[in-house]
């Protein structure tokens, strides 16, 4: 039986005959306490600010077909996740399911990932993945999948733990939002992590090398050019607490990197 989470993709992606799917080329980073401070700044009086969201989150792993395996560098990996996702602000309420696809190279350092995320409040969610679940053959989960009367973070976790998925990872974090040009920037505070900043390139562009030096680009732009970059995801750092997975960075002139 396949991973669950082709499962639910292909479902998804080929009953509503939407692409889900995108290429998502982004660095996550730390900065000194009173550099975070000045990009903070300059983003309050030179970005849009979008607003706050909170995320309550649910990844999801079948130990008996664990997406993690051990890794060379000695931590848990792995190359796809499952996460479902309460996404807040406001009044405003939007349940998500999410899937990526992890792309490394030969040093085992993320490249970029795939992602596939669905709202799960779309129309016709719910019963395209029943009508799929019954033309798969799948009587055992659609027996459990009567219960589900509404797609929610709530109700999926439930049905995946009916499956056997009984290893669930939970996080909570708040991410205030900006927009400069075609970078999205995220100032993300999770609780007993920490405080990071992801910058997203939100163009069309498709070239890994390309799009992270347009990232790098814009970091330079506003004065940043030493950072720690963290190769992994908030999920493999709930995962391996006592894996460091930072990397010192200097881009001010030819690009360097070394272990924290």
């Amino acid at each position: 039986m396949k991973h669950l989470s082709i499962l639910f993709l292909s479902c998804f992606i080929f009953s509503t005959n939407v692409n889900a799917m995108k290429k998502e080329i982004e660095i996550k980073f730390t900065l000194e306490p009173e550099k975070h401070m000045t990009f903070e700044k300059w983003l309050e009086e030179n970005a849009q600010f979008k607003g706050v969201e909170q995320h309550e989150e649910v990844y999801l792993n079948n130990p008996e077909r664990s997406f993690f395996f051990d890794c060379e560098e000695g931590f848990k990996d792995a190359h796809v996740t499952m996460r479902l996702r309460s996404k807040i602000m406001g009044d405003k309420r939007k349940d998500l399911f999410c899937s990526k696809i992890c792309h490394v190279d030969a040093q085992n350092r993320t490249v970029s990932r795939d992602e596939y995320e669905i709202d799960l409040s779309q129309e016709g969610m719910h019963e395209n993945l029943k009508l799929w679940l019954e033309g798969k053959g799948y009587e055992n989960f659609q027996e459990k999948f009567n219960n589900v009367q509404q797609l929610t973070k709530v109700s999926l976790t439930n049905f995946f733990k009916m499956l056997g998925f009984t290893d669930v990872y939970e996080l909570k974090k708040e991410r205030k939002i900006y927009l400069s040009g075609d970078f999205e920037i995220a100032l993300d505070t999770l609780s007993g992590i920490g405080s990071f900043i992801e910058i997203e390139l939100k163009s069309d562009e498709q070239d890994v090398v390309t799009g992270t030096q347009l990232i790098h680009e814009f970091l330079k732009k506003v004065g940043i050019t030493q950072f720690v970059q963290y190769d992994r995801s908030y999920l493999h750092m709930v995962v391996n607490p006592e894996y460091n997975f930072g990397l010192k960075m200097n881009i001010a002139t030819d690009f360097s990197a070394h272990k924290e």
